[in-house]
């Protein structure tokens, strides 16, 4: 029998046929890619100097500290990420949030060996940076805080019982977790004239929280709210420097304000409290210079 040439039209339709046939079978099927790790917390190291740990506060970036980062000399600056914040991964089951971010943190210090280390937190991270230096005072030198306190509800409800408090925790856990994208959108917007004072910062805000996974945001924000740290927080011995804001909106004096977070640091033995100007909740970016200069100092131990 004469053989014929195949037409090339029909070989190509015939190895494409074969290709797909055994990609289908899974003989070429590409290897399965492993699931990216979720931590608690990451961490993101940079520069030579002095460790330093840059604690991001709820639904933010540690990119909120890069400016002061900067500016301050000789130092190898930790950026922290936390579980479900502004775009970070989540944990499968976020809640308790607080407690295992804190161990987790207290982990990652303690792996790295670098000695007692200097904690910077704003806000969550802020109370976080309290609680590591309570339960391993070896790990750390000092702590910055950016506008925290032991226990949050106090600073708005002066008086108020743990039992209060704890409703009130579960209830606003419950009404995050629950909204819809939309409404937590919204709920973070109503509160960003408290945020900061700068239209482009507060988008950057708003666009952080909306990259965060809701139900993390959640149980943190409920935990927050319903517990009174203040115990565990007794008798911390390790210098903390508050950074407290004030603002003509606020409508009591600065000396009233201190007043109030004074109160709040009444366990501890060696707190140093300063008054920030004409600043919002984000000090770091309503008043950048103030700011990096206090971290200078704070980094020197001045």
């Amino acid at each position: 029998m004469k053989q014929g040439k195949m037409n090339a039209g029909v070989v190509t339709a015939l190895v494409v046929a074969i290709v797909t046939a055994l990609w289908v079978a899974g003989v070429w099927a590409a290897e399965p890619q492993p699931e990216p790790e979720v931590k608690r917390v990451s961490v993101q190291t940079s520069g030579d100097g002095e460790a330093v740990y840059f604690l991001p506060g709820l639904m933010s970036p540690p990119d909120v500290f890069d400016d002061a980062i900067t500016a301050v000399e000789d130092i190898e600056a930790n950026r922290v990420s936390f579980a479900g914040m502004a775009g970070a991964l989540p944990m499968a089951e976020p809640s308790p949030y607080i407690a295992p971010a804190v161990a987790a943190l207290a982990g990652e210090i303690s792996a790295r060996d670098a000695g007692p280390v200097k904690l910077v937190g704003h806000s969550m991270g802020g109370l976080m940076a309290l609680l590591v230096a309570a339960g391993h005072p070896d790990l750390v030198d000092s702590v910055l805080v950016v506008d925290a306190v032991p226990f949050l509800p106090g600073l708005f409800q002066p008086g108020i019982s743990a039992d209060a408090a704890a409703q009130q925790g579960a209830m606003m856990a419950m009404q995050m977790h629950n909204a819809t994208p939309e409404q937590f959108a919204g709920f973070v917007a109503a509160g960003l004239t408290r945020q900061a004072a700068g239209e482009a910062d507060r988008q950057m805000i708003l666009e952080a929280a909306k990259a965060s996974d809701q139900a993390s945001a959640a149980a943190a924000t409920g935990e927050m709210l319903a517990t009174d740290y203040s115990a565990q927080l007794a008798g911390l011995s390790v210098p903390v420097t508050v950074l407290v804001p004030h603002h003509a909106g606020i409508g009591v004096s600065e000396e009233a304000l201190l007043g109030v977070y004074e109160a709040q640091y009444t366990g501890l033995e060696n707190v140093t409290f300063i008054v920030v100007p004409d600043s919002r909740h984000f000090i770091m970016l309503d008043q950048p210079e103030a700011f990096a200069a206090a971290l200078q100092n704070f980094v020197e131990g001045e």
